[in-house]
């Protein structure tokens, strides 16, 4: 309503050229996004209400990575409604839950070395990938690679609910290329000093 009120105080002959709203329900999953707003400003049990630590707050401290926060939030605003997503997504969860303690701290600790890889590729589609980001997106694609190398040596089964493993495999071929293809093409020890040397 005020997008169409902006609209017609500085140009109402736009208005002419909308078509009517069309009625969207996905099969898959529902909005809830007031509940995330709910979450962000509902206090932990115990503590004051004007505390800064939130419920919303506590479930993202158990995410890893910029990534992983994101999809939390996104399946706490939209959430599955498709009993067999529900039920994959069950079976996700006790594969990684059903795992040896060293196996998942290990899967944890790997998962700390990727940055948002979301924001490098869109800075690198834009071509505004800066030396540093360059760096980052390297190491991550490294430890990215070192990270599926990891379960399929292990066998955690991870990979094979996640991704099939023929899939799998080819994911790692593509990470390797890319990160020799960075290797040749760029003197990697020379940014690096270079980026030390603008950060001090």
């Amino acid at each position: 309503v005020y997008a169409l009120d902006y609209i017609h105080d500085h140009d109402p002959r736009l208005l002419k050229s909308l078509s009517p709203p069309k009625h969207y329900r996905s099969k898959k999953w529902m909005t809830c996004h007031y509940i995330v707003d709910r979450l962000q400003i509902l206090p932990i049990p115990g503590k004051a209400e004007t505390s800064y630590s939130s419920v919303y707050r506590i479930f993202c401290s158990k995410t890893t990575t910029a990534m992983g926060r994101r999809y939390l939030r996104k399946r706490l605003s939209q959430p599955f409604i498709d009993s067999t997503i529900i039920s994959n997504l069950y079976k996700e969860t006790d594969c990684i839950l059903n795992l040896k303690d060293e196996h998942r701290e290990k899967i944890r600790n790997l998962l700390r070395g990727i940055v948002d890889l979301d924001r490098l590729y869109r800075h690198l589609t834009l071509n505004m990938l800066s030396p540093s980001a360059l760096l980052s997106l390297h190491h991550s694609h490294k430890t990215l690679e070192e990270l599926l190398s990891y379960e399929m040596k292990m066998k955690t089964n991870i990979y094979k609910i996640f991704l099939k493993e023929k899939k799998h495999v080819n994911m790692i071929t593509k990470l390797q290329k890319w990160i020799t293809f960075i290797e040749t093409t760029f003197v990697l020890d020379k940014i690096a000093i270079t980026t030390l040397g603008n950060m001090s």
